[in-house]
């Protein structure tokens, strides 16, 4: 069920406990972030599947669905934009990342049933950042802490990234399992139902 009144938290990571968190909740970020596009989730999957540790620990970790514009600089990288890439495309591979650990993933457009569920499963949430808007995240990131697997391009690197005031984040899937998406689309197709029902009349 939702809250009468949404709240809003400033979330500092890796966190151990999000079941405090919402459908509906705002939340911003504070502290460390790793990026994981599809060929970063295959990976991980391939390794985990030869008990192969992977070079970098999602134990508590935000991970987000981004692949950032970043430019080589004196002494590390530059961000530029970073915004959000579909994470449904990464639902076969979701669990690769929760089993590891990760207790927040940050994405747009969600997770459809069944692998909501496995919010619920690992007590992890899933929080939404609005698309198009890489330049704004990118303003958030403090410094890139670190790359790995360069040798899957720019976009498709894993980057261990510090950010401050990440945000703002809607919390789309809680620990609880209540899915924000499922929830409107089924509110939209009552509205419909019950409209076009009345255009008969």
């Amino acid at each position: 069920m939702w809250r009468l009144i949404d709240l809003e938290y400033h979330i500092s990571v890796p966190t151990k406990d999000v079941s405090h968190l919402k459908v509906g909740d705002i939340v911003w970020i504070n502290g460390e972030m790793y990026t994981l596009r599809d060929m970063a989730h295959r990976r991980l999957r391939s390794l985990q599947e030869r008990n192969i540790a992977p070079p970098f620990d999602l134990e508590g970790a935000c991970i987000y669905h981004a692949g950032p514009i970043a430019w080589k600089v004196e002494g590390g990288w530059v961000i530029c934009s970073i915004g959000p890439t579909t994470s449904g495309r990464m639902s076969a591979l979701l669990e690769a990342t929760l089993s590891a650990g990760a207790k927040l993933i940050v994405g747009k457009g969600g997770f459809e049933p069944p692998f909501d569920d496995l919010f619920r499963e690992y007590s992890s949430t899933y929080l939404s950042f609005v698309g198009g808007a890489g330049v704004i995240a990118a303003s958030s990131v403090v410094k890139v802490k670190d790359v790995y697997w360069m040798d899957l391009g720019i976009p498709e690197a894993v980057w261990h990234i510090e950010v401050k005031n990440f945000g703002p984040c809607i919390v789309s899937i809680d620990a609880m399992g209540e899915n924000l998406y499922t929830t409107v689309h089924e509110r939209a197709r009552n509205f419909m139902k019950d409209y076009n029902k009345k255009r008969k009349v």
